[in-house]
């Protein structure tokens, strides 16, 4: 199932999981900041929460505040 289509249905996403289309499905995340969530979570391992986003160039409060619902957070 396409990530447009679960946000569509309210289904959040998975850091941990999603491709580079999928999170840029998600309002306000474009192709370069899709790239520094991916080099982030490459980084880490794998596993992802919204609060790490805070290490992601790109990324502020305000932002983190707007996208958490995305992820189910």
């Amino acid at each position: 199932m396409s990530a447009f289509y679960r946000i569509s249905l309210g289904i959040p996403l998975s850091l941990s999981e999603e491709s580079r289309e999928g999170l840029m499905a998600v309002p306000g995340i474009g192709p370069r900041l899709a790239d520094n969530i991916i080099e982030e979570r490459n980084r880490r391992g794998g596993l992802m929460t919204v609060k790490d986003l805070e290490h992601v160039k790109g990324v502020g409060p305000n932002f983190l505040r707007d996208i958490r619902p995305y992820f189910g957070e």
